[in-house]
């Protein structure tokens, strides 16, 4: 592994622990309309009517963070999101790892990005993030 590579890893794993440090983002705890949505967001990820964003970041000028809950199913909710990318263009695939509830994908200006759901949601609830680095 390159310095440069361990360097970046070390920063994004710094940033993860302070973003779970610091508990939710400026927005958390507020609803998410198509006005309120992050400008990066691909448009084929529609949001369900209730997203409650817990985190919406923006690292430096490429790296994007957005994690949300939702009362919507989960896996049915990213099989949705899944199949709009791929009509949108983008490149999905699943990660090689057995993982579940998880895509990856890239295209339209999107270098890579990562769509999952997170344990430790509220019963009755979905947490999703998408993590996204820009071109």
């Amino acid at each position: 592994m390159t310095g440069r590579l361990k360097t970046a890893r070390r920063t994004l794993l710094a940033l993860a622990i302070g973003l779970s440090a610091a508990g939710p983002a400026t927005l958390a705890g507020t609803a998410a309309s198509a006005d309120d949505r992050p400008d990066w967001l691909p448009e084929a990820l529609e949001m369900p009517p209730d997203v409650e964003v817990r985190i919406d970041r923006k690292v430096g000028s490429y790296i994007r963070m957005f994690s949300f809950s939702t009362t919507s199913d989960g896996p049915e909710l990213l099989a949705e999101w899944q199949v709009a990318m791929e009509d949108a263009g983008y490149s999905v695939t699943e990660p090689q790892e057995m993982m579940e509830n998880v895509f990856e994908f890239t295209g339209r200006g999107v270098q890579n990005g990562k769509v999952a759901l997170l344990p430790g949601a509220a019963e009755g609830t979905s947490l999703v993030e998408v993590d996204i680095t820009l071109q």
